[in-house]
């Protein structure tokens, strides 16, 4: 594999106030050497957890069927432990770049920087996550779904609960510092902190409808913590459209075009989808 995938925080930072997802340099590395072991693994098998998924119809509801997004919510904790480490790190990033999808196409302006706890990123995402935000978010929803008593909650109140609020309110508004509040919207990066298409074709495709559904929890999250009543249909297509529409159209998209990357293609996608017919 040629490129390594990176996740980063760049944006202005308060002076003194620390940010999990910034190294200091504007970006959170995922090292070249652990892309292609993640890659490698999952190429040289299928992991057990997928195929007891397979076997118990989980399929469908990861999108490869005829999941719908209210089929899709209703995947559980139970279901998410049944997958390696590979795979629930793939899905946390792809959670990951659903919430900065959703954030780019949120209307409201933002009055705050991501490095402020007042900033929505906070109502669907925990504090102290590692070098590797999405590997550290996986781990913190796969403790979570290990309790015994927590197994039947979904999976979407699983990320749900690790996020540093769970009451209040962001700040969100009208700015008249326009630039600024746009700005504060990005707290993964640039293009060179998103999967590029020739690394996510890579993978097989369980592992790339993971992502997608990944992305539209994270859609689903930002929507629920801003008290949308529904989603903005340009962040998240209108049923019966569900994760494996989106999937197969970024596959398309990707197999097109080499030089993009997964962020941009679901940004494209979900917008585009929403405008088709079913």
């Amino acid at each position: 594999m040629e490129s390594a995938m990176c996740m980063a925080g760049s944006y202005d930072s308060r002076e003194g106030a620390q940010n999990d997802y910034h190294d200091g340099r504007g970006r959170l590395a995922f090292h070249e050497e652990l892309v292609r072991e993640l890659l490698s693994r999952t190429k040289q098998r299928q992991p057990a957890g997928l195929r007891r998924l397979a076997l118990l119809g989980m399929l469908g509801l990861f999108g490869l069927s005829r999941a719908t997004p209210a089929a899709a919510q209703e995947v559980r904790c139970s279901d998410y432990i049944g997958l390696d480490r590979t795979q629930r790190a793939y899905l946390a990033y792809g959670y990951l770049e659903g919430v900065q999808g959703a954030l780019d196409k949120e209307g409201t302006d933002i009055l705050v920087p991501p490095s402020d706890p007042r900033h929505p990123i906070w109502w669907v995402l925990p504090s102290g996550l590692p070098e590797k935000p999405f590997i550290g978010l996986a781990e913190k929803v796969d403790a979570y779904c290990q309790v015994p008593a927590n197994r039947p909650e979904t999976l979407l109140r699983a990320f749900l609960a690790q996020s540093v609020h769970n009451e209040g309110w962001p700040w969100l508004g009208a700015s008249t510092f326009k630039k600024e509040s746009a700005s504060w919207k990005n707290f993964l990066g640039g293009k060179e902190t998103s999967l590029s298409c020739p690394d996510y074709l890579a993978n097989p495709e369980l592992t790339r409808q993971a992502i997608v559904y990944g992305y539209y929890l994270g859609t689903e999250a930002l929507r629920i913590r801003l008290g949308r009543s529904a989603s903005t249909p340009t962040v998240w297509p209108p049923s019966p459209l569900g994760p494996q529409d989106v999937r197969l159209d970024i596959d398309r998209r990707c197999q097109q075009d080499k030089g993009g990357t997964v962020r941009a293609m679901l940004s494209l996608s979900t917008t585009e989808l929403s405008g088709r017919k079913p």
